[in-house]
């Protein structure tokens, strides 16, 4: 799977994303993240989550979900959310995802522990070939992860 590292989408905060006083609620960081890592699997795995349910060989639920909250976004703003292979372990991968407004200010940064499970057992597994080589190599053309002030 050919892809552009690293992957880096772009939204903007709608206005049922925040609360009475214009600020982004809180878990709402939680989703843009989260939004981010499916948009990420679709591109460097090849399947969206729907097809890895549908498909029933693997899954990768989410086993620790972060976020750290630098600067607050407000309706209208536009952000882009940059993501990165932080970690891969035998079972799991972390992404790293680093949200930052139109502007370049750091708003957020999430990380996302996903496990590669066997949905009949419903039990972790060992990272597939493919799924080794793909977190591999998109991690090497991504390169250094940014420092995050």
């Amino acid at each position: 799977m050919t892809t552009n590292a690293p992957i880096c989408i772009t939204a903007r905060v709608r206005f049922g994303d925040c609360d009475p006083a214009g600020i982004v609620f809180t878990p709402r960081y939680g989703g843009f993240v989260f939004e981010a890592a499916e948009t990420w699997l679709e591109a460097v795995m090849g399947l969206s989550v729907h097809q890895q349910l549908n498909k029933g060989e693997i899954g990768t639920p989410v086993r620790s979900l972060t976020t750290d909250l630098h600067r607050s976004l407000r309706p209208g703003d536009r952000f882009a959310s940059t993501v990165y292979v932080e970690a891969i372990g035998r079972t799991s991968f972390r992404l790293l995802v680093i949200g930052r407004r139109e502007d370049g200010v750091l708003s957020f940064v999430g990380r996302m522990t996903c496990v590669t499970t066997d949905p009949s057992h419903r039990s972790a597994m060992p990272l597939s070939e493919m799924y080794q080589q793909r977190l591999t190599q998109y991690q090497a053309d991504c390169g250094d992860i940014p420092a995050i002030a």
